[in-house]
C-alpha cells in the first residue's frame, strides 16, 4: 500500500491508494486540484471509496470541488466537518449541485464527528481509517469560537502495526481534548504536522510577557510531541510563496528536540534566502506536484513553488515503511545547509 503527500503548495492533500484503481482522498489542497487529479490519473483511479475533507479553510477543501466534479458518480461515500465555513465553502456548494441534480444521494454524506469511541472510517483486509476527533462538543465549540481549526478532523491509518497520523489544522487544545480520553501518546511512523507546521497554540494573551509567552509555546510543543503524539518522521505540507511564516521555527525546533524528521513539500524563505537558486536540484520531480523546476513568481516578485520533498511518496507494509527517495532528499537538504543563503530548519541547532 502507497500513500502521497501530495505537493499542492500552500495546502494539503493526502491520497491512499488501495490498489484495484481505488483510492481515499483527505483533502484536495486549494485552488482547482490540478495537480490532485493528475495524481489520480497517474495511478489511474477510477473510484474515490472515500473523499474526506478535515475542515473548510480553502487551502484545504477547495480543491475538492474540482475532484467531485472529475469523479461525478464515482465516489462511494464524503466525510466532511461541520465549521463555520462550511456553508460558504466552494465544495459544499458543489456538493449541493449535486445533490439537487440527484446526481448525490444523501446517504452518501456522513458528518466527521467521533463518538464514545474511535469512528470507523474505512475498513479493508489489510487496513483500519478511523476518525479520533473531534467529538461533538469540540466542534460545537469551535462553531461557536467561529474557528474551523479548532476542530479541523483528525484522522490515523493503521496497517498491521504500522500507522499514519492526518492531523489537519488541529490546535493544542484539541489535542488536549483529545489526551483527556487517553493515557499514552498516538505512536505512528508518520505524521502530516498539524497546520503546515505553523502556530496551533493561542496567542500572546494581554499581560503575558513575551519571554513568557516563548516558554508557554516551547512547553505546550514539547508536550504535543512528546505525550500526545510521538513520530518517526513529519510531513510538512507547505508553499514557498506562503505568508503565514510557515514553517515556524518553533514548530521545527519541537520536531527536532522530539526526534521527528521532518519533510516538507516546497522550501520557503524560512530555509534559504535565493530560492531561485534551488530550482536547478539533484532531486528530479518524478511525481505530479505544484512545484516548477522553472522561474515562478508571484505578483509582488516573490519565488513560489520551488521544491523541497515535492510529492512524497511512502510505502505502507505490514512490517515497515519506506519512503521514496528520502536518502537523495536529505543528502540534498544537506548539502543546501553548507551552500550559500541556505539555512533550513530541519538543520538548525535546537
Amino acid at each position: 500500500m502507497e500513500v502521497c503527500f501530495v505537493d499542492v503548495g500552500q495546502g494539503t492533500s493526502n491520497v491512499i491508494l488501495l490498489g484495484d484503481r481505488r483510492a481515499i482522498g483527505i483533502d484536495c489542497g486549494g485552488a482547482k486540484a490540478k495537480t490532485v487529479l493528475a495524481l489520480l490519473r497517474r495511478f489511474q483511479i477510477e473510484t474515490l471509496t472515500r473523499l474526506i475533507i478535515s475542515h473548510s479553510h480553502d487551502d484545504h477543501s477547495r480543491g475538492a470541488a474540482a475532484v467531485l466534479t472529475a469523479f461525478q458518480g464515482r465516489i462511494d461515500e464524503i466525510w466532511m466537518l461541520d465549521d463555520v465555513r462550511r456553508p460558504e465553502s466552494l465544495f459544499w456548494q458543489r456538493v449541493l449541485e449535486e445533490l439537487r441534480a440527484g446526481r448525490l444521494d444523501r446517504r452518501q454524506i456522513y458528518l466527521l464527528v467521533r463518538e464514545d469511541k474511535p469512528r470507523q472510517i474505512y475498513r479493508d483486509e489489510r487496513i483500519l481509517l478511523s476518525l479520533i476527533a473531534p467529538d461533538c462538543v469540540t466542534n460545537f465549540c469551535a462553531i461557536d469560537d467561529r474557528n474551523p481549526n479548532f476542530t479541523s478532523a483528525v484522522l490515523i491509518l493503521k496497517r498491521g502495526k504500522q500507522q499514519i497520523l492526518f492531523a489537519g489544522d488541529s490546535t493544542i487544545g484539541e489535542w488536549q481534548d483529545i489526551m483527556l480520553r487517553r493515557k499514552h501518546p498516538f505512536k505512528c511512523e508518520v505524521l502530516v504536522v498539524p497546520h503546515h507546521a505553523g502556530g496551533v497554540w493561542l496567542r500572546q494573551q494581554s499581560g503575558e510577557s513575551k519571554s513568557a509567552f516563548e516558554s508557554r509555546v516551547r512547553a505546550e510543543l514539547d508536550w504535543l510531541y512528546s505525550q500526545a503524539i510521538n513520530a518517526g518522521y513529519g510531513i510538512v505540507s507547505v508553499g514557498t510563496s506562503n505568508q503565514h511564516k510557515h514553517p515556524r521555527p518553533e514548530v521545527m525546533a519541537a520536531l527536532g528536540r522530539a526526534k521527528v524528521v521532518p519533510i516538507c513539500t516546497q522550501m520557503t524563505k524560512q530555509c534559504c534566502s535565493d530560492l531561485e537558486a534551488q530550482r536547478v536540484r539533484s532531486l528530479p520531480l518524478i511525481l505530479p506536484s505544484r512545484s516548477l523546476m522553472i522561474r515562478d513568481m508571484t505578483g509582488s516578485n516573490r519565488s513560489r513553488n520551488v521544491a523541497c520533498a515535492a510529492t512524497v511518496l511512502v510505502e505502507l507494509r505490514d512490517d515497515g515503511i519506506s519512503i521514496q527517495r528520502f536518502a537523495d532528499h536529505q543528502a540534498m537538504i544537506d548539502r543546501l545547509n553548507t551552500s550559500h543563503g541556505g539555512s533550513p530548519l530541519c538543520r538548525a541547532r535546537m
